[in-house]
């Protein structure tokens, strides 16, 4: 008798066409259901695949071998059971795509070499070989700018070097390459960088980031919100706790303020203006001192939140921040510089060696 599916794992495993997630928890037959939806597909009466032109993609490589593994077994006991279509997956198996996405984007670029001008003999680099090489390509970079002495790059060797040597400086730059790689199109991604620092921008709503940063805080506050709403309906139903429902309802006041407001400017200006009084307190309120001691936790919580909030963001007026940023932009546009000079510098040191590495593999 096969496995018994629920519903909801019977959905994914009939799934055709479009977009899929599975969302469950650990050991509850996620991988199973992704195997049985593969054998379904394989054997599909109208439309079925072949399982080498499949692309299953996995975390780690043991987790790819048991997927394989796994996969092997479900169509010989298929084939075993009578289904003489699986007999041919059978053999197709050893030639899936089964595998991380690292290896993968190795298999694309083995096959293709030619059409990205490499070598086929190329080799990826060993961890020290590529760190003796990025230290070498950037400290070559880094003398030929202090030779320079260009105003811009000044400007940031006076805002990031150390005072005895420039490491401080270094490590930015390889911390925004090794960032950078992490976009799917790095170059285009470091001059939006560039892009955003307001020198042509009339204010802080201006810089395209502004929106999702007041969304993301804006989240926090809703969630805020909710916590002390629940803090406020307690307190309501304890008779002794009575003056904590006036303090919740005041600060939430204070929160829906926050949350009325559509701009980033006007939101930093209000978060600048928040405050939270003392708790009060009465003698009488020990007759309800577990759940006093309840709501002063959620109350310290919401106010750390706030806290740290305006700790974060207010910085001064909105227009102040403003010009503090317009002011990074000479120094930032020269890190920029310096960091896509560095990734072209590095990229031809490798080809001169043959080397590559996961990054480099991905990017091709």
């Amino acid at each position: 008798m096969g496995r018994q599916w629920t519903e909801a794992q019977q959905a994914v495993i009939q799934a055709r066409g479009g977009n899929l997630l599975v969302s469950a928890a650990a050991g509850s037959g996620k991988t199973a259901v992704l195997v049985e939806h593969i054998l379904s597909r394989l054997s599909d009466p109208e439309r079925p695949l072949d399982v080498d032109r499949l692309l299953i993609v996995t975390f780690t490589r043991a987790a790819a071998a048991e997927m394989r593994d796994r996969l092997t077994r479900a169509l010989e006991a298929a084939v075993e059971a009578g289904n003489t279509r699986l007999e041919r997956q059978l053999s197709l198996l050893p030639h899936a795509h089964i595998s991380t996405i690292d290896s993968f984007c190795m298999w694309v670029v083995k096959n293709h070499f030619s059409l990205l001008d490499l070598d086929p003999v190329f080799r990826m680099g060993e961890e020290g070989e590529l760190e003796l090489l990025r230290a070498g390509v950037l400290a070559d970079l880094l003398e030929a700018r202090y030779r320079q002495r260009s105003l811009e790059f000044q400007a940031l060797a006076d805002a990031y070097s150390g005072e005895k040597n420039g490491e401080a400086l270094e490590q930015l730059v390889l911390g925004l390459y090794d960032f950078a790689q992490s976009a799917p199109y790095p170059e285009q991604w470091l001059e939006q960088c560039r892009a955003g620092f307001g020198q042509e921008l009339s204010g802080l709503d201006a810089f395209p980031w502004a929106g999702a940063l007041l969304e993301e805080n804006q989240r926090c506050l809703r969630s805020l919100r909710e916590q002390l709403g629940q803090a406020l309906e307690t307190a309501r139903s304890v008779p002794v706790l009575e003056p904590y429902e006036a303090m919740f309802q005041a600060e939430r006041a204070q929160v829906d303020a926050l949350l009325e407001e559509t701009s980033l400017s006007g939101w930093i200006q209000r978060l600048s203006q928040v405050s939270f009084g003392r708790r009060p307190y009465r003698k009488n309120m020990a007759e309800a001192a577990e759940i006093k001691e309840r709501l002063d936790t959620v109350r310290d919580w919401a106010k750390a939140q706030v806290v740290r909030m305006r700790d974060r963001y207010c910085l001064g007026t909105p227009e102040e921040m403003f010009q503090n940023i317009r002011r990074l932009a000479l120094p930032l546009g020269a890190l920029i510089d310096l960091t896509e000079d560095f990734a072209k510098a590095y990229q031809e040191a490798k080809r001169e060696k043959n080397l590559a590495e996961f990054s480099d593999v991905a990017h091709w």
